[in-house]
């Protein structure tokens, strides 16, 4: 007995990552390269034939043929098999983020040079300050994406400004596609035209289709490795002050030329106040400020540790908790990449016999379907429900009806 089935156009699939890019770098060169330049007829029946063999939900077929089609492909362009490795943001690139970071913090002379602390003019202050200013703008775009996602919220658009992506970070990612996207061509170059011709159109489309798959996965990443370096950043000055204080002693002072001894206490009272707290230390007043102003100053130990400790419940802590949040959303993200596993030339997957037992009614809406039309209209369906399917061609639909 015939079935009547709805028709799906796409069948998205959580992939992981490195699975999801094989499969769209395979298809884009066999979409590049239709008259057969790298790829003949014969690799692709063999490439389908080991998908099948695998066996397997569709994704897993989908990856083994992508295997094969690569494997292909590189036996003639031996760059290729590196181009999943140029072109993706791996976890491992935050490595060298938070080395270098720890390096220019610890390369930085947070006590001065003149083995004198100025309170008010002290690094440390800065780099806190920087800080509470990104946490402020992370809570800000929250709250604005929780705004947006409210039922009935319809914000004001531009219609003449283009989509930007999905926030902080888009335009970083996009500047670091473009530059790999430039950097893998010029390394999978050949002198043959008719090879570079597909070369070239199948890493634009790999690299259109891969961008924008790995869009939030490589926003995460980018975040985490920014989290970590600026929580590397200043461990290394912190280290970097106790490292100095043990060969050198530091003297503590301040002087301004605007601010009263009473608003510098205020002041350190609300930047280190909690850490005198935790460390059983007292603060100045004013009359002590007074006596800190004198040449010489007080000795600076105190005052690192007090700063030491602010930063790292200001900055260390708090990044570090954004970074393993990111870390965590990657690691999601990337056991799940959406990508139709049967797109494209990735359909002969399908079952030889499919689409027996379906029927489908072909109904024109005040149009009497015929000629070029009529054979790409029953190639679709064909492609979408399998050969077996049959289709009939109703009588049009009189307009106005």
């Amino acid at each position: 007995m015939l079935q009547r089935h709805p028709i799906f156009l796409f069948y998205i699939a959580p992939m992981r990552e490195l699975a999801a890019q094989a499969v769209l770098l395979a298809r884009s060169f066999e979409v590049a390269d239709p008259e057969g330049v790298l790829l003949s007829d014969e690799d692709r029946r063999a490439a389908t034939e080991e998908g099948r063999t695998a066996g397997g939900a569709p994704e897993q077929q989908a990856e083994s043929r992508a295997d094969a089609v690569l494997r292909r492909v590189d036996g003639r362009l031996r760059a290729i098999g590196r181009v999943r490795t140029w072109t993706r943001i791996s976890p491992a690139l935050g490595v060298p983020v938070v080395l270098a970071s720890f390096v220019v913090g610890l390369s930085t002379n947070a006590l001065g040079p003149s083995r004198q602390i100025n309170l008010l003019a002290f690094p440390l202050l800065a780099l806190l300050s920087w800080n509470v200013g990104v946490y402020v703008a992370l809570a800000v775009a929250g709250l604005a994406r929780a705004a947006r996602s409210t039922p009935g919220f319809e914000p004001a658009v531009d219609p003449g400004r283009r989509p930007t992506g999905s926030g902080g970070g888009t335009g970083l990612l996009s500047s670091l596609v473009w530059w790999a996207g430039e950097w893998t061509l010029e390394r999978v170059r050949t002198p043959d035209p008719a090879q570079a011709e597909v070369v070239s159109r199948g890493l634009m489309n790999y690299w259109s289709a891969w961008s924008q798959a790995s869009l939030a996965l490589g926003i995460a990443r980018l975040r985490s490795f920014l989290h970590l370096g600026a929580a590397a950043l200043a461990t290394g000055v912190v280290v970097g002050m106790y490292v100095r204080g043990l060969g050198l002693e530091y003297r503590a002072m301040w002087e301004s030329t605007f601010l009263a001894p009473e608003m510098v206490a205020g002041l350190l009272r609300f930047v280190l106040g909690p850490a005198a707290k935790v460390l059983g230390m007292g603060l100045p007043d004013a009359r002590g400020l007074v006596e800190m102003a004198a040449p010489g100053g007080t000795p600076a130990a105190p005052w690192i540790h007090l700063w030491a400790l602010t930063t790292a419940g200001v900055v260390v802590v708090p990044r570090v908790l954004l970074a393993s949040l990111q870390i965590l959303r990657a690691v999601r993200l990337g056991r799940a990449v959406g990508v139709d596993p049967l797109g494209g030339p990735f359909r002969a997957l399908l079952p030889a016999d499919r689409g027996a037992g379906i029927r489908v009614d072909i109904f024109p809406y005040s149009h009497r379907l015929g000629g070029r039309p009529r054979e790409t209209l029953h190639a679709l369906v064909a492609d979408l429900l399998g050969s077996g399917a049959r289709i009939d061609d109703r009588e049009p639909v009189v307009w106005g009806t």
